[in-house]
């Protein structure tokens, strides 16, 4: 269970960051892709940077390490009626 998202900043050397996004993108974890090698990524997906020692920091705005769900979506896909 994932108890929250990341918001992770790929940095240093072109090296690492390709290194970086390759395992984010064939990791399987959730990822979603910013600018700047920026990414907002789960919980799983920051283990694997550090597993295999991808350099790597958090991002915090307004002192949030956790990114919060800032969506107001009032239908949820299992209530629709079809």
């Amino acid at each position: 269970m994932v108890s929250g998202l990341f918001h992770v900043r790929l940095n240093t050397s072109e090296d690492n960051k390709d290194k970086g996004f390759f395992a984010l993108m064939t990791s399987g974890a959730s990822v979603m892709c910013l600018e700047d090698e920026e990414y907002i990524i789960d919980e799983n997906a920051l283990k694997i940077l550090k597993d295999k020692d991808i350099k790597h920091e958090l991002v915090e705005k307004e002192n949030q390490r956790v990114v919060k769900n800032k969506q107001r979506v009032k239908d949820n896909a299992t209530e629709i009626k079809i």
